[in-house]
């Protein structure tokens, strides 16, 4: 992921989980899966979909409870 990826990727990240909402289903690729593993140690990822779309994202579930 570039720069500009990650920081894009961050701010809707980020965005994601304003509202305080713990739980969020994302639509992640695996270098955005690495960043949540990098810079959210923390956060629960669980698969929801194991079809892969032509993007190569899959549908999880993340939680940042924790």
């Amino acid at each position: 992921m570039t720069a500009a990826q990650m920081k894009a990727f961050h701010a809707f990240f980020m965005a994601s989980f304003a509202e305080g909402l713990p739980l969020r289903e994302l639509r992640l690729s695996a270098a955005e899966l690495e960043y949540i593993a990098e810079y959210h140690p923390n956060a629960v990822v669980k698969p929801v979909v194991t079809r892969e779309y032509a993007d190569g994202k899959l549908w999880f579930e993340v939680s940042l409870r924790g």
